[in-house]
């Protein structure tokens, strides 16, 4: 053999470890990207878990939020702040889901379950007073967005 044909052999080799580099570097990157969405999943689920077993564990704060979700401004000075911060608590993790599917980061099923929870939510008066005075806790694209369901509800009420 000769080295003109040595080198040609050796340029051979290289692009198809190069090629198989390429491949196995992709399955790396998309078994990454699972792994990164269940996580995101995981977060955003345990997240929203931990507000709902502050309410389930605690009877004035379960009772706060079941009445209060229709008349906010009954509520005592003490309680009305439980509420809201309540209520901040969720809207953050909601704010979490819609930025993870605006990036496609977020897993589709979670995101149309959490964007059904929103909205119901948004449907109660006393969810719909508390929004009016706190957009500032969020990013300007989840305020239009939150603005908008509060709209589609004021048009269907």
């Amino acid at each position: 053999m000769t080295i003109e044909q040595l080198g040609s052999l050796g340029e051979l080799i290289a692009a198809v470890a190069t090629v198989v580099t390429l491949a196995y570097l992709a399955l790396q990157i998309r078994q990454n990207t699972h792994a990164t969405k269940a996580a995101s999943f995981h977060a955003v689920s345990d997240s929203m878990n931990h507000v709902n077993v502050a309410v389930a564990q605690d009877d004035e704060l379960a009772r706060i939020w079941v009445d209060r979700c229709e008349d906010r401004a009954a509520l005592a000075p003490a309680s009305r702040h439980r509420f809201d911060m309540l209520l901040l608590s969720y809207f953050h993790v909601f704010e979490t889901v819609h930025y993870q599917a605006k990036v496609g980061a977020g897993d589709p099923v979670l995101v149309a379950a959490e964007e059904k929870s929103l909205r119901a939510l948004l449907s109660t008066p006393g969810v719909q007073s508390w929004w009016r005075e706190n957009p500032y806790a969020f990013g300007p694209e989840f305020r239009r967005h939150v603005g908008s369901v509060v709209s589609s509800h004021a048009v269907s009420a």
